[in-house]
Parts: C-alpha cells; sequence; structure tokens
C-alpha cells in the first residue's frame, strides 16, 4: 500500500488542526499519525490510493475556519519501513529543527463553550475559563513552540480525570485541546483588594466583583490578552472616575454587553454587524447608536459628542458571568 507524508505550514497549530486531520483519517480508513513540529504540522499516512486521494482533496475543507494553511509539502515514503500503530494517532510533538509554525492567535470562547458556562446542569457550569479546541487563549499563554500544554502556562495544571476523559475522545469538540480544564483541575479566578488581599474565589469572586462595579467601583480584569478596566457604564460618575486613572479625558470608551440582544438595545446592528461582533477575533465594533438607550449624561461620559457606540461581547466566560450579573 502506499504511503504518504504531507507537511502543513503557516497556521496551524493551536486551532484544531492536528485533531480534525485524525478524525478526517480515521473517517478514510488511514493508518498512521500527525504531529507538531518546528515548521508546522507533519502527517504520515499509510492506506489505499484512492483513500489518499480522497483525504487530499477534503482535508482543505476539514481544516478548522481559524487555520491558514500557507504551504503544503508532500512525498512518499517507504510502506515498507512505514509501520504504523493500528489505526491513526496523534503523537507527542517533534521540538528538533529551526521553529517556523505562526505562533496561534488568542481566540474568543466560542458560543459551545459560553452555552455550557450558562447551563446550570452543565458541569463547568460558572467556569470562568472555559476552552476547546475552537477558542481560548493561544498566544498569550504560549512560552514556545510547538504549541503544546506543556509549553504554555497551562503546564501546572494537570487535568483531571473528566477533563483527560474529553481529551483523548475523537468524538469530543475538546479532543487534544491543550487549555482543556474545569474547576476540579484548572485555573481559578480569584479577586484581590487594591491592596493585594484576596477576598474571594470562584462564584463569590463574581458576585463580589459584579457588586463592586454595580456601587461604582473601578475593576480590573485580567482577560486573553492582558488586563481591562471596568466600570458600569449608567454610572457618569464611575466613567468619569476611570477616565481620571487612566489620564484619558476625551477618547470614546466601549461598552461591554452580554449578548446580541443586549447590544440592539443601544446600536443599530444588521447581519455584517452582528457577523463581526460574533466573531473569534472578538473585536470592538463602531456601531451607530440607538437614541434614548442612553441620557445625555451617560453619552457625554462615553463617548462626548460623538453619534457611534463602540460594542463588545464577552470575549471569554468570564466576562459573560459579569456582564449577566449587572
Amino acid at each position: 500500500m502506499p504511503a504518504r507524508r504531507i507537511t502543513l505550514r503557516g497556521r496551524v497549530q493551536g486551532c484544531g488542526v492536528r485533531p480534525a486531520i485524525a478524525r478526517l483519517a480515521a473517517e478514510r480508513g488511514l493508518a498512521g499519525s500527525v504531529w507538531n513540529s518546528p515548521r508546522g504540522v507533519v502527517v504520515e499516512l499509510l492506506g489505499s490510493e484512492d483513500a489518499l486521494i480522497r483525504f487530499r482533496e477534503t482535508l482543505p475543507r476539514a481544516l478548522p475556519a481559524v487555520a491558514a494553511v500557507d504551504g503544503w509539502e508532500e512525498s512518499e515514503i517507504d510502506s515498507d519501513a512505514f509501520q504504523p500503530r493500528d489505526g491513526f494517532e496523534i503523537r507527542a510533538s517533534d521540538r528538533e529543527g529551526e521553529a517556523a509554525a505562526i505562533v496561534p492567535a488568542d481566540l474568543a470562547t466560542c458560543p459551545s463553550c459560553l452555552a455550557e458556562a450558562a447551563d446550570p446542569t452543565d458541569r463547568r457550569f460558572g467556569y470562568a475559563f472555559m476552552t476547546c479546541t475552537d477558542c481560548g487563549p493561544r498566544y498569550s499563554i504560549v512560552r514556545s513552540m510547538p504549541y503544546d500544554r506543556a509549553a504554555t502556562t497551562m503546564s501546572p495544571f494537570a487535568p483531571c480525570a473528566s477533563c483527560q476523559a474529553e481529551y483523548l475522545d475523537p468524538r469530543n469538540r475538546r479532543f487534544h485541546s491543550q487549555t482543556n480544564a474545569c474547576e476540579a483541575c484548572g485555573p481559578r479566578l480569584r479577586l484581590y483588594e487594591a491592596d493585594g488581599r484576596q477576598v474571594a474565589v470562584d462564584d463569590a469572586a463574581f458576585e463580589r466583583a459584579a457588586s463592586a462595579i454595580a456601587s461604582g467601583r473601578v475593576l480590573g480584569v485580567l482577560g486573553i490578552g492582558g488586563y481591562q478596566l471596568l466600570v458600569d457604564a449608567t454610572q457618569p460618575q464611575a466613567v468619569r472616575t476611570l477616565r481620571e486613572r487612566k489620564g484619558r479625558y476625551s477618547k470614546p470608551l466601549a461598552i461591554l454587553v452580554a449578548d446580541l440582544a443586549d447590544a440592539r438595545r443601544f446600536a443599530a446592528i444588521g447581519p455584517r454587524e452582528a457577523e463581526t461582533l460574533t466573531s473569534a477575533a472578538n473585536p470592538i465594533v463602531v456601531l451607530e447608536r440607538v437614541t434614548g438607550a442612553l441620557t445625555p449624561e451617560q453619552l457625554d461620559a462615553l463617548v462626548g459628542p460623538l453619534d457611534t457606540l463602540g460594542v463588545m461581547l464577552p470575549s471569554t466566560a468570564l466576562h459573560q458571568q459579569l456582564a449577566t450579573r449587572l
């Protein structure tokens, strides 16, 4: 039987490429393995010529939308010397050689993870650091390439039995997710006062943080990519306090809302705007504001004389939980 080696270059690590390739190879009845390398992702395949052709034709469509293949190298390998295990496996990464793989970008928490965080029957209900192969921090936590859990700030957090079972299950969307965790084994939410005292953890931290914002205080949140400073946007004095502390006296400020329905209370949102707001990049989108949604004093504190309003949706389950409590 023929055997092939395929090397994919570009943004192919940290975005679910290896799990997608493993599933496709299994569907096509191919044996072999896939692994991360300093150059990108390497695949070795053994099977019928027809199965190899169908794999090659289907692969671009099977890769996650956030992946970007910039180069594709393919070569024959000696099938007599190629002795894969039964089926197809994801192998440990190869760290030898010059690094050329692109460091993956951070991705906003996907709708599936946000839905689990909001579901009282789910084991991750209320967990602030939800991720799967489709979402979560990448660039912010990676220490070196190839991208593996051991090469990220997640390395101290050994997965529990439930998370490990998800990691090993090809049918699970957390199959080989390097950031997979839950409240039992992953990072925990902690709230600190300005003097450095820890005052609450987990759900109590959410409640006290939301209460602090509602009372007009400024909250610092360590989210994906860095810190954000949050206040209640409907309290002009709280907004002015934030401006004074930042030394940002006139530039417009954006608002964080819980979901699209909430966003439509404040701004005009069509299909294109909705698509951008809900994308994995999770940008702040400048929108035409809805008349009457905010008082003149509130608008003056937020955006001054502008007729537009910057709006963003939660980039993590942490932000979602805060937004729904306010």
